[in-house]
């Protein structure tokens, strides 16, 4: 059976960016890991680190869009621990 347009079960990537520190200091593995912390711990995540960017690839359930993934991902950068964490792009595969 085929799925709806919105429905995404494979990965999506988002691009997170900490605009409140240097490219050097940006992509705190400390930083990235309370992000992954305040993400539904159902999600499959994969990580990575360049350029001042934190990469995060989700794998979440079947039924989950890439709409609700980008808000989840907005809800956690909210958190005051993030301060200066910004979502920057995000690009379903």
């Amino acid at each position: 059976m085929d799925q709806p347009a919105a429905v995404r079960p494979r990965p999506v990537e988002l691009v997170v960016r900490n605009a409140a520190q240097d490219a050097a200091t940006a992509t705190s593995p400390l930083g990235a890991s309370r992000l992954l912390s305040l993400l539904p711990a159902t999600w499959r995540i994969d990580v990575g680190f360049a350029d001042g960017d934190v990469t995060v690839l989700v794998r979440a359930d079947d039924g989950v869009t890439v709409e609700q993934i980008r808000r989840a991902a907005e809800r956690a950068l909210a958190d005051p621990t993030l301060a200066g964490w910004r979502l920057v792009s995000r690009r379903g595969r």
